[in-house]
């Protein structure tokens, strides 16, 4: 705990937020605000089609009007449906309802998908019964067909969208649009790679600021003068393969691509890593946002050509690591750019960009440098905070690392229905992120581990990540190819496993030649025994495109267990 009468040195970038906020007040008024300035433009494509926004906003009408009896009471409603049009629908017209979307990770399985069901009282999931047959859950909920839900569409509900679209007298009221800022816009699970997933509470207030951050920092480009159009609004591009489960999927490709006039294309199997390569070049994307996991599957199967019209490479949800970083570059000629944030943060903390910006010290810098997450968002204040002693630390540089604590509008309200893990994650205000690293005189931050991925071995911390870091540089293998966990030991209070594809380079010498490489340069403490070397045909990705440490750690356990 921090001496709250204490100066806190943070860091804040002198940007302010778009005035556009105070007319956005909630996100069901922000959309149709949008919708109604720019109907005709392309706003949605899927493989069933596209949507203008007009299209969308009447659409989403229809549906919030069909929806509305049969819902009533029902505060929350589950959605599980693939990143698509009908899922955008069913999100707006939920949210036009003033209700609280929860959109839930369908691949966690069975008992995940329930148990987050239950915490979140759901009664209600808006989904398609094929859908459910595909990814193998069955609900202990009510299920309501979004095919079924569009057929009950009659011409009296499309009369009543009619008056409500031209302000007619007595159309039949929606309560979004009069939701306050404060509200609960959607619960977002955690994704459990770690521990139980745990739901994050966001306001209409944290996703509107995530989304004016990302405008902030990717601003409306405009044709060159000189061109045909000089002076036209450029309508960016995004792909969209993140599953709205996701805080990256529902706040960047789903409500940051619809209120800032992007077009999002739609992409259902993450998994079908050819299918998207192709979709990306077919589609003139401009935008392209992803986890570094799935970026390195995208690389063994992208050309050059497919990705020419993409200007934003934006990775995150996972460290970049710089292997990865100069691959995409040297094969795709893309200057990727990482974000780091956080389910708790919905999820911005960070953004890059390849362009000049104002620094921490007032003067331009380029907006992404190796090895670093980013500069922070706008209206975002970090701090660094000893771990040992609970100070927050002035300095900058490698030599003034800690754990970052942020603020900002955008911060989650707490997770429900669980007030002790609020409390720990909450301190004066400030999130613990968890992560560990420091902040460089301009402001950019730098993620060196995470307070989690710290291992206790006969009483010393050991950092998984400098073990995993050693290992791929002495073998030449990238980060899908070794994984390094913890277990509980009888006689060290914790053990490393370590989890790997190949050797590469040091195929012939094998595990024992890694050992001896490895007893170089680190403390023998920190190297995991010949036993605990376990090969894997592939490592395990969760839906959200991240490493499933949960089931590692699992495995782990299990194979080692009479070792």
């Amino acid at each position: 705990m921090t001496e709250k009468n204490s100066p806190v040195p943070t860091l804040t970038l002198p940007v302010a937020l778009a005035d556009v906020h105070e007319q956005w007040p909630n996100l069901a008024l922000a959309f149709v605000l949008k919708a109604k300035t720019c109907s005709e433009r392309i706003a949605v494509e899927d493989d069933q089609g596209s949507y203008t926004y007009g299209d969308l906003l009447a659409k989403s009408l229809a549906l919030a009007l069909t929806l509305q009896k049969q819902l009533q009471a029902a505060e929350t409603v589950g959605v599980i449906l693939p990143p698509s049009g009908a899922a955008v629908m069913a999100n707006l017209a939920l949210t036009l309802l003033g209700k609280t979307p929860v959109n839930i990770n369908y691949g966690t399985g069975n008992e995940l998908v329930n148990y987050t069901l239950d915490d979140a009282g759901i009664d209600f999931v808006i989904t398609s019964p094929c859908f459910l047959q595909t990814v193998k859950l069955e609900l202990s909920k009510t299920v309501l067909d979004i095919a079924e839900l569009a057929s009950r569409i009659d011409n009296y509900v499309l009369a009543e969208v009619a008056a409500i679209l031209t302000g007619a007298d007595g159309a039949r009221p929606l309560p979004g649009l009069q939701a306050e800022s404060a509200a609960t816009a959607t619960l977002l699970y955690t994704s459990g790679s770690t521990n139980r997933p745990k739901g994050v509470i966001l306001s209409h207030t944290s996703i509107i600021t995530n989304v004016l951050a990302v405008g902030e920092r990717y601003p409306n480009r405009y044709v060159p003068e000189g061109q045909a159009d000089a002076g036209a609004e450029i309508q960016e591009v995004v792909l969209g393969s993140l599953p709205f489960a996701h805080s990256l999927g529902f706040t960047g490709t789903f409500w940051a691509a619809l209120l800032l006039g992007w077009k999002a294309v739609y992409f259902a199997n993450p998994r079908d890593i050819k299918g998207i390569c192709r979709r990306v070049q077919e589609a003139g994307v401009t935008i392209f946002v992803t986890a570094p996991t799935l970026m390195r599957m995208y690389l063994l199967k992208a050309t050059k050509e497919q990705f020419a019209s993409v200007h934003v490479l934006l990775l995150g949800s996972e460290k970049l690591k710089p292997e990865l970083r100069k691959d995409i570059k040297d094969k795709l000629g893309i200057d990727a750019c990482e974000a780091y944030g956080a389910t708790e943060m919905g999820p911005i903390i960070t953004l890059s960009v390849a362009s000049m910006v104002l620094g921490a010290r007032g003067t331009l810098v380029f907006g992404s440098r190796p090895g670093s997450v980013g500069l922070p968002a706008a209206g975002t204040t970090i701090a660094v905070v000893d771990t040992s002693t609970g100070k927050f630390l002035a300095g900058r540089g490698s030599e003034h690392q800690g754990e970052f604590w942020v603020k900002g509008k955008q911060r989650m309200d707490g997770y429900h229905g669980n007030r002790e893990a609020s409390q720990k994650a909450i301190v004066d205000g400030w999130y613990r992120t968890g992560d560990i690293g420091y902040v460089d005189e301009d402001g950019f931050l730098y993620i060196t581990d995470r307070l989690a991925r710290f291992a206790k071995v006969s009483g010393e911390m050991v950092p998984m990540g400098l073990v995993e870091t050693l290992v791929r540089q002495l073998t030449g293998l990238d980060e899908l190819s070794i994984h390094v966990t913890c277990i509980p030991d009888a006689s060290k209070g914790e053990r490393l496993v370590a989890f790997y594809t190949s050797l590469g380079s040091l195929a012939e010498a094998g595990v024992s030649g890694l050992i001896k490489q490895l007893s170089d340069q680190i403390d023998n403490l920190w190297i995991p025994k010949a036993c605990d070397f376990i090969q894997l045909s592939e490592m395990p990705i969760g839906a959200t495109g991240k490493l499933d440490m949960q089931a590692l750690k699992a495995t782990a356990r299990e194979l080692t267990a009479n070792s």
